[in-house]
């Protein structure tokens, strides 16, 4: 499980972060530019993958803040936070000289669908491109309004399911869109995070506009953002009585997750246990259906 829900993530082009260094942890990913007013947060919390909330990443979260966009936004402040400093790739990495907002969650079936009607249920030579579907998710095809779209409903009970297995280019797409309020014309897709127009290869490259354009109110996160909201607490308290530093997981420890579905007694190897003294699971990623009969990891609700 750990290893598709990497892929699904690489998907993303999101950075993997090294194993030797701070583990990979599945996180959400769509960044916000944080309001004029300039707030330090006490330990900021980005939750959750598909199941139960990965937990609060620091010890004093920061509450959601509900955004235009229909997500729900958590401050991550301490700008000009120290870098991760130890092996790996992610050495020298993590600091970040401004505040940003990021997902309180991953982007939800509902939240997709809505995007993925505005660009594709539409005549078929008016389709936004690189738009693709993403590989996992909860919603099911239905009748276009448009003729020649495509569209997508979304049965009860899974609105709130995770969206895995996105391409970058998709990813940029969404991005765009929240950035220009959800309009529904085609301007609105190709431009103001991302400019589409450069999005081709060369000679085995790509073209693409990989850094969000100035302006952008929201943008895939960079490596920097993505390893500060997960591991940085500005609360930490260090040996030497200095407050600020990093944990190695993103549950604002250095003791791993126990990883299994939600309200599920499992062992630290992440096999289930019949045994009460165990401990329930607290991170729905990494373990295999196949030892959880009847549980399905993509199909947990997000904040249940």
């Amino acid at each position: 499980m750990r290893e598709q829900l990497q892929r699904d993530r690489s998907a993303f082009s999101c950075p993997v972060m090294s194993w030797a260094a701070l583990p990979w942890v599945p996180l959400p990913w769509v960044a916000r530019r944080s309001p004029p007013v300039r707030r330090r947060s006490k330990g900021a919390a980005v939750a959750s993958l598909a199941a139960l909330a990965l937990g609060a990443l620091f010890a004093a979260p920061a509450k959601a803040q509900p955004d235009p966009s229909g997500i729900d936004f958590v401050t991550i402040g301490a700008p000009g936070n120290a870098a991760w400093q130890g092996p790996g790739y992610n050495n020298g990495k993590g600091s970040v000289s401004y505040d940003f907002r990021m997902g309180q969650y991953e982007v939800t079936t509902a939240q997709w669908a809505e995007f993925f009607n505005a660009a594709l249920d539409r005549p078929t030579t008016d389709r936004i491109p690189f738009v693709s579907a993403p590989q996992v998710w909860g919603a099911q095809s239905t009748t276009p309004q448009a003729p020649g779209g495509r569209r997508w409903a979304v049965p009860t009970g899974n609105e709130m399911r995770a969206v895995g297995g996105i391409t970058w280019r998709t990813a940029a797409v969404f991005c765009n869109w929240l950035h220009n309020g959800k309009g529904t014309d085609r301007a609105a897709f190709l431009d103001g995070a991302y400019d589409v127009s450069t999005f081709a290869g060369q000679g085995g490259g790509f073209l693409d506009q990989l850094t969000r354009s100035p302006g952008a109110q929201y943008w895939i996160p960079s490596t920097d953002e993505w390893l500060k909201a997960a591991h940085y607490d500005p609360a930490k308290q260090n040996s030497d009585g200095s407050l600020g530093g990093w944990w190695q997981y993103s549950n604002g420890s250095d003791t791993n997750y126990a990883y299994g579905p939600p309200g599920v007694l499992v062992r630290a190897d992440g096999f289930p246990s019949p045994d009460p003294n165990e401990v329930l699971a607290t991170a729905n990623a990494g373990w295999d259906s196949s030892f959880f009969p009847g549980q399905n990891a993509p199909r947990v609700p997000l904040g249940s």
